[in-house]
């Protein structure tokens, strides 16, 4: 079993993540954890938008749009056919972002950061399982949140390593070690996970790495 990391440095364009199933290709029948940062520089773009949003200045439909823009053009460039499920499913998380980016009300800066900037790496990671899926590489799509559990340090939170471990080995392991799946291959996000609230959390910038060695670390990759 491999843990693989893409970092939006270079998932920055269509062409970029087009590159991605070929990678993957050559690890036929192994199973794999694929690990996705948010697109090019949108960890960036979202925390202009926590700020805007915190502080009310009334530029928060200015900069989503921006935002929405540029994943647009990479998912134009490639899906040809605008049907396709991605875009419905992409549309669903800026309907929820905007709505989250205008829930303010009696919380902390660091709180209100961490319920945004999942978005990049949900969002992401949804283009690159669709993708891989057209390459003709089934995976199966996962939520860390569900996975990934953590104290409510906002921005900066420490894994809860018991109940990760317990949930990795009960929702995650089954699968991959499913020997009717011919290659099973799960797609999920880095940077973020939950706390037992419920509530999104961040462990840091640069924290996709970090999500990676966690995983390879609680599934013996």
């Amino acid at each position: 079993m491999k843990v693989f990391k893409f970092g939006g440095g270079i998932l920055n364009s269509a062409d970029a993540v087009k590159k991605i199933p070929a990678i993957i290709g050559k690890y036929p029948g192994e199973p794999l954890v694929i690990v996705v940062s948010a697109l090019g520089k949108t960890t960036n773009a979202l925390e202009e938008l926590v700020r805007a949003g915190f502080d009310k200045t009334g530029e928060q439909k200015e900069l989503l749009a921006k935002i929405a823009g540029y994943h647009q053009n990479i998912t134009s460039g490639l899906f040809s056919n605008h049907s396709h499920p991605v875009f419905r499913e992409i549309q669903e998380y800026w309907n929820n972002l905007e709505k989250a980016s205008e829930n303010i009300t009696d919380t902390s800066y660091s709180k209100y950061y961490d319920q945004l900037i999942c978005f990049g790496e949900l969002i992401s990671s949804r283009i690159v399982s669709h993708v891989l899926v057209e390459s003709g590489i089934p995976n199966r799509w996962i939520d860390i949140r569900g996975i990934l559990k953590t104290d409510s340090s906002y921005r900066d939170a420490n894994v809860d390593w018991k109940t990760s471990a317990q949930l990795a080995e009960n929702e995650l392991k089954p699968f991959l070690e499913n020997q009717s799946v011919p290659r099973p291959i799960i797609v999920t996000q880095g940077f973020i996970g939950s706390d037992q609230q419920g509530f999104s959390t961040s462990l840091g910038r640069e924290g996709s790495d970090y999500t990676a060695s966690i995983l390879a670390n609680l599934l013996n990759a």
